[in-house]
């Protein structure tokens, strides 16, 4: 019985011959699968903070946020994701995992209320 996947390697190597560490992707490896998504907004008084929770299913999982803590310009948030301008931090977020939950937090020093965009992938790597 023939064996299917699919391969992608670096820039001049060739995917047939070549060895794991020159490939870019190989559906051989356990990557991570996206189980669900989720999005929404949140506003946030100046110097004030406030949360939003993303309830699920799956127990403990994995999870990439991305929140535009920078109107119009997203950046993966993490347990501890800042941004600033020059040397002074305008806005920052942080994201708790615990099962079945994923808590964002975002603290907002932009000098007024804003509205945050979120972006959710909730991850596993084995899905059964």
């Amino acid at each position: 019985m023939a064996k299917w996947g699919a391969k992608v390697s670096q820039p001049n190597k060739d995917v047939k011959t070549c060895p794991d560490k020159d490939l870019v992707f190989s559906s051989d490896w356990n990557t991570p699968k996206i189980l669900g998504r989720a999005s929404g907004s949140l506003t946030v008084e100046d110097g004030q903070n406030n949360s939003i929770i993303i309830t699920h299913n799956y127990g403990f999982v994995g999870a990439m946020v991305y929140i535009d803590l920078i109107p119009d310009n997203y950046s993966f948030a993490d347990a501890t994701g800042r941004t600033s301008e020059g040397h002074h931090i305008k806005s920052y977020s942080f994201v708790t995992i615990s099962n079945n939950q994923i808590e964002i937090t975002i603290y907002n020093f932009c000098g007024s209320e804003r509205t945050f965009h979120i972006y959710c992938l909730i991850l596993r790597e084995n899905v059964s």
